[in-house]
Protein backbone atom coordinates (compact mmCIF):
# COMPACT_ATOMS: atom_id res chain seq x y z
CA UNK A 1 0.00 0.00 0.00
CA UNK A 2 3.22 2.42 0.83
CA UNK A 3 4.78 1.62 -3.11
CA UNK A 4 1.01 2.69 -4.28
CA UNK A 5 0.77 5.77 -2.19
CA UNK A 6 4.15 7.17 -2.92
CA UNK A 7 3.74 6.12 -7.48
CA UNK A 8 0.34 7.69 -7.03
CA UNK A 9 1.69 11.09 -5.04
CA UNK A 10 5.14 10.85 -7.90
CA UNK A 11 2.41 10.97 -10.60
CA UNK A 12 0.39 13.72 -9.12
CA UNK A 13 3.71 16.16 -8.89
CA UNK A 14 4.39 15.07 -12.37
CA UNK A 15 1.39 16.59 -13.46
CA UNK A 16 2.10 19.49 -11.56
CA UNK A 17 5.51 20.03 -13.29
CA UNK A 18 3.74 19.92 -16.73
CA UNK A 19 1.31 22.42 -15.26
CA UNK A 20 3.65 24.66 -14.71
CA UNK A 21 6.02 24.23 -17.96
CA UNK A 22 2.63 24.61 -19.93
CA UNK A 23 2.06 27.80 -18.41
CA UNK A 24 5.66 29.19 -18.90
CA UNK A 25 5.34 28.33 -22.49
CA UNK A 26 1.99 29.98 -22.91
CA UNK A 27 3.64 33.18 -21.16
CA UNK A 28 6.50 33.42 -23.39
CA UNK A 29 3.96 32.62 -26.31
CA UNK A 30 1.90 35.75 -25.61
CA UNK A 31 5.12 37.94 -24.48
CA UNK A 32 6.32 36.72 -28.56
CA UNK A 33 3.25 37.99 -29.98
CA UNK A 34 2.65 41.07 -28.57
CA UNK A 35 6.33 42.00 -29.41
CA UNK A 36 5.62 40.67 -32.92
CA UNK A 37 2.53 43.84 -32.58
CA UNK A 38 4.27 46.58 -31.24
CA UNK A 39 6.19 48.91 -34.01
CA UNK A 40 10.17 49.71 -33.34
CA UNK A 41 10.19 53.12 -34.27
CA UNK A 42 13.56 55.07 -35.01
CA UNK A 43 14.51 57.44 -33.02
CA UNK A 44 17.39 60.46 -33.31
CA UNK A 45 16.59 62.48 -29.97
CA UNK A 46 17.93 59.58 -27.41
CA UNK A 47 20.52 61.39 -25.25
CA UNK A 48 22.19 59.32 -22.61
CA UNK A 49 21.20 61.06 -19.13
CA UNK A 50 23.53 59.68 -15.48
CA UNK A 51 26.64 56.89 -15.57
CA UNK A 52 26.93 54.19 -17.70
CA UNK A 53 26.21 52.29 -14.71
CA UNK A 54 23.11 54.03 -13.22
CA UNK A 55 22.07 56.25 -16.70
CA UNK A 56 19.36 55.97 -19.32
CA UNK A 57 18.86 57.08 -22.70
CA UNK A 58 15.54 59.00 -22.88
CA UNK A 59 13.51 60.81 -25.76
CA UNK A 60 15.02 64.35 -25.37
CA UNK A 61 11.66 66.16 -26.56
CA UNK A 62 9.54 64.10 -23.63
CA UNK A 63 12.25 65.48 -21.03
CA UNK A 64 12.11 69.15 -22.10
CA UNK A 65 8.19 68.83 -21.65
CA UNK A 66 8.51 67.26 -18.26
CA UNK A 67 8.93 68.80 -15.48
CA UNK A 68 8.47 66.69 -12.56
CA UNK A 69 9.96 63.36 -12.33
CA UNK A 70 8.98 60.18 -10.17
CA UNK A 71 12.07 57.85 -10.34
CA UNK A 72 11.85 54.81 -8.49
CA UNK A 73 14.29 51.99 -7.32
CA UNK A 74 17.36 54.85 -7.42
CA UNK A 75 20.15 52.67 -5.64
CA UNK A 76 23.50 54.49 -4.69
CA UNK A 77 23.94 55.55 -8.41
CA UNK A 78 21.61 59.14 -8.69
CA UNK A 79 23.42 60.55 -11.62
CA UNK A 80 20.39 59.96 -13.65
CA UNK A 81 18.58 61.90 -10.89
CA UNK A 82 21.12 65.14 -11.14
CA UNK A 83 21.19 65.64 -15.07
CA UNK A 84 17.42 65.69 -14.51
CA UNK A 85 18.05 68.62 -12.81
CA UNK A 86 20.94 69.77 -13.51
CA UNK A 87 20.18 69.71 -17.76
CA UNK A 88 16.35 69.56 -17.65
CA UNK A 89 15.27 72.34 -14.38
CA UNK A 90 13.01 69.12 -13.37
CA UNK A 91 11.68 68.58 -9.95
CA UNK A 92 13.05 64.98 -9.40
CA UNK A 93 11.03 62.87 -6.73
CA UNK A 94 13.50 59.73 -6.05
CA UNK A 95 11.97 56.81 -4.03
CA UNK A 96 13.94 53.96 -2.63
CA UNK A 97 13.30 52.33 0.50
CA UNK A 98 16.66 50.10 1.04
CA UNK A 99 18.71 50.60 4.51
CA UNK A 100 21.70 51.57 2.17
CA UNK A 101 19.76 53.55 0.10
CA UNK A 102 18.04 56.00 2.38
CA UNK A 103 21.62 57.64 3.70
CA UNK A 104 22.59 57.77 -0.16
CA UNK A 105 19.47 59.86 -1.12
CA UNK A 106 19.52 61.94 2.61
CA UNK A 107 23.25 62.89 1.70
CA UNK A 108 22.45 63.56 -2.49
CA UNK A 109 19.15 66.01 -1.19
CA UNK A 110 21.42 67.77 1.18
CA UNK A 111 23.88 68.53 -0.96
CA UNK A 112 21.33 69.75 -4.03
CA UNK A 113 19.28 71.35 -1.40
CA UNK A 114 16.35 69.28 -1.46
CA UNK A 115 14.78 66.72 1.20
CA UNK A 116 14.42 63.92 2.65
CA UNK A 117 12.51 61.36 4.44
CA UNK A 118 13.49 58.29 6.22
CA UNK A 119 11.24 56.30 4.51
CA UNK A 120 13.39 56.74 1.55
CA UNK A 121 11.67 59.69 -0.39
CA UNK A 122 14.16 62.63 -1.68
CA UNK A 123 13.01 65.39 -3.55
CA UNK A 124 15.30 67.85 -5.81
CA UNK A 125 14.18 71.08 -7.39
CA UNK A 126 16.14 72.83 -9.78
Amino acid sequence: MELDEHLRGHRGTRGAVSKIKLRVCRNRVARAAVRARLPVLERNDLVRLGSDYGGYLVPEDAIRAARCAYCAGVGNDVTFDLALTDRYGCEVWAFDPTPSVIDAVARWTTQNGGTSSPSGCGTVRA
